[in-house]
């Protein structure tokens, strides 16, 4: 059974679906700032993306992390980050969608 009448349901399905996941990782954004400070240290960094510490000083040296700097020990500015963790998640499952 086919629950959409044409392929203009499915476009419109495709951006509610989009506009949705959007509304969610927004919201999750606002919820993770409200919890880190302004700076991000490793501690931080490790915490948000679940790596160890190890794993998020390869990335860092490697240059994977927008923002980062050394500075006493790498600080990484928050929104920056936040932004680009969740917006390459967002980014891989769009596509899947689209």
């Amino acid at each position: 059974m086919n629950r959409f009448n044409s392929s203009e349901d499915i476009v419109v399905s495709r951006d509610i679906l989009q506009t949705c996941i959007k509304d969610i990782l927004h919201n999750l954004i606002d919820e993770t700032r409200k919890e880190y400070p302004y700076s991000l240290k490793v501690e931080h960094l490790s915490e948000i993306t679940g790596y160890s510490d190890n794993s998020v000083y390869l990335m860092l040296e490697a240059g994977d992390i927008p923002g980062a700097k050394k500075i006493k020990g790498w600080r990484v500015p928050r929104d920056t980050f936040l932004l680009w963790w969740h917006g390459d998640w967002l980014e891989e499952n769009i596509s899947l969608i689209s």
